[in-house]
């Protein structure tokens, strides 16, 4: 990636933020966010992994970490031959009463389907069986059900994992720079590459409509690189037989891909 060999000037009136909006990120800069957001990712992710000392916790907090622990016991177990066994293992402990334990539950389910290709419908089925729990606890007035949740889950991800960002440096970047960044850039790959199978199989469960779906497709078709084209495909791979048929008897699809407003 060569340097972007531009000057730029703050003019009267202009923030430095809208600067930075106009010539992109530096390298150093850009690299710094990713990491950040990484380190985010995996504090929650892991948050509800992470072993603590329990002499050092709140009863409420040890009782909290307890239950994450049956509900990651759960979906570490789930496989095809004891699928509702497991299920009814994840229905009992769901903590609706607690927003916050309640995220974490659903940022390591996603992350699990999104990793494991293997596993990712079986899921998806956990994700439809769970959506229509009613929360006892919401953080706002958009979500009160498990599913609305998921699919705000899902939607952080493939927002993330599909951005791009533009970027300079005012020296010819290092080979460790470069690589770093490619490194980080695969890692967003495979990711959205994920989550777009996971949406596929989200559909064949029945959790998504259609609509949904191709408000996905339309936002990968606006982006003309590999990762978003390698995502469509693996969409296509995973759930186009179903999506052909749900195009030939509904009249939505079209409506849809001439252009909708997508949720923010």
């Amino acid at each position: 990636m060569a340097p972007i060999n531009k000057f730029y000037s703050i003019r009267p009136g202009e923030s430095l933020e809208e600067l930075k909006r106009k010539r992109g990120l530096s390298l150093c800069e850009l690299l710094d966010e990713l990491d950040r957001v990484e380190d985010e990712n995996e504090d929650r992710d892991n948050s509800p992994v992470r072993e603590l000392n329990f002499e050092n916790l709140s009863d409420e907090d040890r009782q909290a970490q307890e239950l994450l622990k049956k509900l990651r016991g759960a979906l570490n177990k789930l496989a095809p031959d004891n699928f509702y066994v497991q299920l009814m293992e994840i229905q009992d402990n769901v903590p609706t009463h607690n927003s916050h334990l309640m995220k974490l539950f659903v940022k390591q389910l996603v992350e699990k389907a999104i990793d494991e290709e293997c596993y990712s419908l079986l899921y998806a089925h956990v994700c439809k069986a769970l959506s229509n729990i009613e929360l006892l606890e919401v953080e706002d007035e958009t979500d009160f059900k498990l599913g609305g949740v998921i699919l705000k889950e899902c939607d952080y991800k493939f927002c993330y994992n599909r951005s791009t960002f533009n970027w300079w440096s005012p020296i010819e970047p290092s080979e460790h720079e470069i690589i770093e960044l490619e490194a980080k850039e695969a890692r967003k790959r495979k990711k959205l590459v994920g989550i777009m199978r996971f949406i596929g199989d989200l559909y064949k469960s029945g959790m998504i409509e259609v609509k949904e779906v191709f408000r996905y497709v339309k936002k990968l078709e606006q982006e003309d690189n590999e990762k978003c084209i390698e995502s469509l495909c693996k969409l296509l791979t995973t759930a186009g037989k179903e999506l052909e048929i749900a195009i030939l008897q509904t009249d939505v699809v079209p409506e849809v891909t001439m252009g909708c407003e997508w949720r923010k």
